[in-house]
């Protein structure tokens, strides 16, 4: 022993942090944030769908393809948040 007695703690290593699961987690929207992010999502899915069809239909190039992946994003995002809460 060096004679230091009042050495600090050392940071947990990453492998010793607890981890946040998802029973820890604590919902902050209710039941009507849950329900505008379920309409968002479905309104960005048929967005999604349209514009995907339009470009098949049309063959357009597949650069027009940007629009539609962003809302299909968007739909994903919003059904993910919904169904998780957050």
């Amino acid at each position: 022993m060096t004679g230091n007695a009042t050495s600090t703690p050392s940071p947990p290593s990453p492998t010793e942090r607890p981890q946040a699961t998802a029973a820890a987690c604590i919902p902050n929207i209710g039941r009507r944030g849950r329900r505008l992010r379920y309409i968002y999502g479905g309104v960005a899915l048929a967005l999604a769908l349209v514009g995907s069809g339009r470009v098949a239909l049309l063959r357009m190039t597949p650069v027009a393809m940007i629009g539609p992946a962003v809302a299909f994003f968007a739909a994903a995002l919003c059904f993910f948040q919904a169904r998780e809460k957050t």
